[in-house]
Parts: structure tokens; sequence; C-alpha cells
């Protein structure tokens, strides 16, 4: 083998391993300070990437300060089953905050590798924070994958997300995911309209159902992450206030 495939096999290592790694806050993080992360897709233009990537952890927190979504759901249920065939989801936030949170939030840390470029903010105006790198590889499956956390204080959701080929859309397809089970577990419990109409197909009852529902998440965190390999799924766990 000559020289120019060892170096070529060695940089293909070096990249696997590298995609690999993420900040330990990244995968755990922070929840007694306000944290929020931004995540892109890395380029050739280093300061643009640190740039977008400050630019969308100040739109998640001004978002995840106090979200409202409106849910809209059809079903169609037949004998004992239950088909879902509408879902319509919009959030809404106060735009105007993202200029507070601007003003308000300092960079904690930043960390990039060759496909994606991670940065946290917080309202702390000091670095409290620094990244070791954690090779996902080596962390077992955690816990609240399986068994999702309960508690008085908050409602807790996990949501997860297939790779997509980009890998800023995987995680955040698996933190939206999150959200929209936050807002589930929050909306059975409060309250939804439910219409529903029953009809008759080749002698079977159905029941045609439109829920609608509005419902508001407060203070979002998310607090821990992690990436199957074996299946190529992404965990996102989140939390919000139940008050």
């Amino acid at each position: 083998m000559d020289m120019q495939k060892i170096l070529l096999l060695f940089f293909l290592f070096e990249v696997g391993i590298n995609a690999q790694s993420f900040p330990n806050w990244f995968l755990n993080q922070p929840t007694n300070k306000r944290c929020t992360v931004g995540i892109v897709q890395t380029s050739f233009y280093n300061d643009s990437c640190y740039k977008y990537a400050f630019e969308k952890a100040i739109e998640k927190a001004a978002m995840y300060y106090k979200l409202k979504i409106n849910l809209k759901q059809s079903f169609i249920a037949a004998i004992d089953k239950k088909y879902w065939t509408f879902f319509h989801k919009k959030e809404n936030y106060d735009t105007t905050l993202i200029g507070y949170y601007t003003d308000l939030c300092t960079k904690v840390d930043s960390f990039q590798n060759l496909k994606l470029t991670f940065m946290m903010i917080s309202e702390e105006k000091q670095n409290f924070l620094k990244a070791n790198l954690v090779n996902i590889s080596q962390v077992t499956q955690p816990d609240w994958t399986e068994n999702i956390p309960r508690d008085n204080t908050y409602y807790y959701s996990v949501g997860i997300a297939e790779e997509y080929y980009y890998l800023t859309s995987s995680w955040d397809a698996a933190e939206n995911s999150a959200i929209l089970e936050l807002a589930k577990s929050k909306f059975i419990r409060i309250n939804s309209i439910l219409e529903t109409e029953s009809g008759n197909f080749l002698n079977t009852i159905l029941e045609f159902q439109d829920e609608k529902t509005e419902t508001e998440l407060n203070n979002i965190q998310i607090l821990s992450r992690w990436y199957d390999i074996k299946n190529k799924i992404y965990y996102v766990l989140a939390r919000c206030d139940k008050n």
C-alpha cells in the first residue's frame, strides 16, 4: 500500500472518529443555568458558522421561554384501531425576545468538527464550562430513552428522529419531536376539544374524530441527547414547567 492510500485511510479514520465526538455539555446540558445550544452545518467559512450557531441559540432561547402551540389532528376510529389522517402544528412565540436575549446572553463555549458547529450560550456573563469531548460510541444507552423521568415540577418528554443527510436536521427533528411530546403531555392533562361523528362503511361503524388543542409551554429545557449508532436514531430529553 502506497503512502497516498495510507494517508487517505488515516484521514477517513480521523473524520469518522471526529464526527462521533461531541462536547459533554451538548450530550448533558446544564440545568442549573438557562442555557441553549445552536447547531449548524460546518462550512469553509468558520466565522459564519459560529455566527449562525449563535443566532440559532438566541432564537431558541426566545422560543423556549414561552411557546404557544396549536395542534389539529384528525382520526378515523374503526373497531379497536385508530388511524391518524391529518396533523397540523403551529408555533408562536414573542419574537421581540430575540433582541432581548441577544443583548443578555453570552457565549459559554463552542466546538466545531468537519460536519457540525456547536455553540452554547447562557444568561451568565462568564464562561463556566469548557468542552470535554465524548465519543458517542463509548456511551451506553441512557435509562431515560426508555423510562421518561416524572416529578411534580416538570413535564418530561423524549423526542426521536432518524438520521438525515444533514446531521443538523437529525438533531433538530429529535428536539422538535421532544417539544411536540411535551405539548401532548400537557394538553392531555388540561383540555382539548374533541369532535366526533359516526358513520357506517361495509357494516363497520366508523368514528371520525377532530381534535383541536392550544397549549403554552413555559421554560423549555433540553436536558440530554444521545445517538444510537447501531440503529441511527437520535434521542433528545426535554422538560418544561408544570405551572
